[in-house]
């Protein structure tokens, strides 16, 4: 098992988690969409797996020859998007990869800067609607 941490930007919300195994000579490609749930497991790209989830722990069964296998999806930081993809043959651990979502740095100068912003108009969208609505 890696300790190793896969960071990816934006493009983990518009491309979702991807993550590629090899076993036996066979390509086990797995995709998780972060905005529908949909996951999607494929074997030598025919699609052997196919459901939506929501909940933290997922797992795909299925068989490569008379072989059981397994993907096993965990959400370990829901705020920091960090979701680990495991593969289990027969049983047995055989690999987990695991990715999570890089903030993008933003200077506080622009944060204070945006959040004056929002209370400003929240201020007079308040006052707009209690003049008129009121």
């Amino acid at each position: 098992m890696s300790n190793e941490v896969k960071v990816k930007g934006n493009e983990l919300f518009t491309e979702g988690y991807q993550f590629n195994f090899m076993v036996n000579g066979k390509a086990i490609s797995v995709w998780g969409s972060c905005w529908t749930g949909k996951e999607v497991i494929k074997l030598d790209g025919k699609t052997v797996s196919e459901r939506r989830s929501y909940r933290r722990k997922s797992v795909h069964h299925f068989d490569i020859g008379h072989v059981p296998y397994e993907i096993e999806f965990n959400t370990i930081d829901i705020l920091k998007g960090h979701l680990e993809c495991t593969l289990i043959e027969d049983g047995a651990h055989v690999e987990t990869q695991s990715l999570a979502y890089k903030h993008p740095e933003t200077p506080k100068k622009v944060v204070v800067r945006e959040l004056l912003l929002w209370m400003v108009i929240g201020l007079i969208s308040g006052f707009l609607a209690a003049r008129f609505l009121g």
